[in-house]
């Protein structure tokens, strides 16, 4: 006759609910590649493309580039493929003329990288500007680069 004893031990059901939930939160933020909040510019990154699709001459080519990535091995791969560091966030192509935006929050700062690149493209005639907000955006566009634009910021 054998004889088994089972050791029982109890563990709260709020444990394992816990854990779930955890690997789910974990497992949607690496679906969506986001982070678990979202910081001022990349908000304000996401109001300037939709005031740029909106407001830009249908003729002009906006693009955003991604220099940065998610991890060190998507950042180890883009520079491979010859991302350069520094990059402005969009390029608008409009009338044979190139154009860069980097996007900052009213606090952020250009980093070494980005204030290098923002040279080398003066350099060879490609002008670089720098936004902290859509009615500074705006300004750039229509006043300084003589752009025509379909749409103005709201007051």
């Amino acid at each position: 006759m054998t004889v088994t004893a089972s050791l029982a031990v109890r563990v709260p059901r709020h444990y394992y609910e816990r854990k779930i939930a955890a690997k789910r939160k974990t497992r949607k933020h690496k679906e969506l590649g986001a982070r678990k909040r979202q910081s001022p510019e990349f908000k304000f990154h996401l109001a300037a493309l939709e005031y740029l699709r909106m407001a830009l001459p249908r003729e002009a080519v906006l693009t955003h580039f991604p220099a940065g990535g998610p991890d060190a091995a998507w950042r180890k791969k883009c520079a491979t493929m010859g991302v350069q560091n520094g990059m402005p966030d969009f390029l608008l192509f409009w009338k044979g003329s190139t154009y860069g935006i980097e996007l900052k929050s009213p606090k952020g700062q250009l980093s070494k990288a980005q204030r290098d690149c923002r040279m080398r493209l003066l350099t060879v005639g490609v002008p670089v500007a720098v936004s902290r907000n859509l009615a500074d955006l705006e300004h750039t566009l229509r006043i300084i680069w003589s752009i025509p634009l379909r749409a103005k910021v709201g007051a």
